[in-house]
């Protein structure tokens, strides 16, 4: 006679409940870190991770000395291009590159597009934060092509951004030469300004920044003067009607401050607080005609 066992389904459920209860799943690993984005509005602007300057390498940089009088400098000067571009900092973490970018325009007026920017990032690591050295060092080796042009950046020294002297001296020192126009490439906290941009603007005025260490963001100086000064400089080229805030006295001595696709008026004393290095390329820009182009 043959016996058939009857399963107690409710006790082996209860069984089943109760080794799960014990059972300790593992944790959900840790996030990946992401850009930080803020949205001004329908712009996104990728803090880009650059990171600070190893000591050794800043000991190993020779310091920008001026070769003329600070005397002769004038009171307001500026290199202004008559079109700017983000250069993809609005969806990627490429500031430093941007800025290179924005230095070959301030040279000779020309816009990498995006697809040379691209796969050039991509091809040096860049894509996705960078120290501002290794893209400098990268783009006095290598370059970047477009259009039958190869663009190269010349050696660099180390500016004093918090030095109003060192820093004005380095943006006029191509003047009466025959070096293009530069700009002072900055490692800088762009946290402190990331809410002080208004992208709907065509220029933004930042001031009343407080002294920080933090460095997650490359950007680039191109002009000098009084708060004013600037101030009608920049409403003349854009033909705009903005106003200094009441906390700007216009006699201020103020930078004119490039980075997300647009120019700010942005105080010296801010601008000391929150920037960490600058950089000065002599020269700031080169053209070499590759294989079938011709330089402009």
């Amino acid at each position: 006679m043959s016996h058939v066992r009857t399963i107690n389904w409710q006790a082996l459920l209860q069984a089943l409940i109760a080794i799960l209860e014990d059972f300790v799943l593992p944790p959900d690993p840790a996030p990946t870190p992401t850009r930080r984005r803020v949205t001004i509005p329908d712009r996104a602007k990728p803090l880009s991770l650059t990171r600070r300057a190893p000591r050794e390498h800043l000991l190993r940089g020779r310091p920008y000395r001026p070769y003329f009088d600070t005397a002769v400098l004038p009171a307001t000067f500026a290199n202004l291009d008559a079109k700017l571009s983000i250069f993809e900092n609005d969806a990627l973490g490429d500031c430093d590159s941007a800025e290179e970018c924005q230095n070959i325009n301030t040279a000779w007026g020309v816009i990498i597009a995006n697809a040379t920017l691209t796969p050039w990032l991509i091809r040096h690591g860049f894509l996705d934060g960078a120290y501002s050295q290794d893209v400098l060092r990268t783009m006095a080796k290598v370059g970047i092509l477009q259009g039958g042009v190869l663009y190269k950046d010349g050696d660099f020294t180390l500016v004093d951004p918090k030095n109003w002297d060192n820093m004005r001296s380095a943006l006029y020192s191509t003047v009466g030469t025959s070096l293009p126009p530069t700009q002072i490439k900055l490692d800088i906290d762009g946290d402190a300004i990331i809410d002080k941009v208004d992208l709907n603007q065509p220029f933004s005025i930042i001031t009343n920044l407080h002294p920080s260490t933090t460095v997650n963001h490359c950007t680039a100086v191109v002009g000098f003067g009084t708060a004013a000064a600037l101030l009608d400089l920049l409403n003349q080229k854009y033909q705009s009607s903005i106003v200094l805030p009441p906390q700007l006295d216009p006699n201020t001595p103020c930078y004119v401050h490039f980075t997300w696709g647009q120019y700010q008026i942005i105080d010296a004393a801010s601008l000391a607080n929150i920037a960490d290095c600058g950089y000065l390329r002599t020269p700031g820009s080169i053209q070499i005609p590759a294989k079938g182009g011709d330089a402009k």
